[in-house]
């Protein structure tokens, strides 16, 4: 079993320190959520296009798999849902250029009405599936805020299984 750590708990860090974390420790896997205290994926300097063959070839050196791509995602908020769209679809550009077969979204909070809300959330992050699944790279869907519990949590599992 490989160990894995999330650099969302070192996200002031540079990539090469994360590496060095990664050795130090036996670490396998990362899931990326910030680099040198940036957490917008797109304005990583190692996830850029130029960047992506070492990027790739440094991990691989130190024997860590890029596992997860973490995203600041949510479709709860009808002001902020197009530019959640763009990261996602942003982020998976970025998955697929690295080979990290998964990203990471979220529910977060309850806003308004509950159902509308609830197919707001389903709606964004079907959209966000069907973009990635051409590019070979699956949406995770974080247990998070309201979403954390059977009630809200299951009827996005199923709107988005029915797309």
């Amino acid at each position: 079993m490989k160990l894995c750590f999330s650099t969302l708990g070192c996200a002031e860090k540079k990539w090469d320190e994360i590496l060095s974390l990664a050795r130090k420790y036996g670490i396998g896997g990362l899931e990326i959520r910030g680099v040198g205290g940036e957490l917008d994926n797109a304005k990583i300097e190692e996830f850029q296009k130029e960047n992506a063959t070492k990027t790739i070839e440094s991990a691989r050196a130190c024997g860590l798999s890029l596992v997860t791509l973490g995203t600041s995602c949510m479709f709860h908020n009808p002001a902020s849902y197009e530019a959640a769209l763009t990261e996602g679809k942003n982020s998976i550009l970025i998955a697929e250029r690295l080979a990290i077969p998964y990203i990471r979204v979220f529910g977060n909070n309850l806003v308004g009405e509950r159902e509308a809300c609830i197919c707001a959330v389903a709606s964004g992050i079907s959209s966000l599936c069907e973009f990635a699944r051409e590019r070979g790279v699956t949406v995770l869907l974080e247990v998070h805020g309201d979403f954390n519990t059977k009630e809200n949590l299951l009827p996005v599992i199923q709107k988005v299984s029915h797309h």
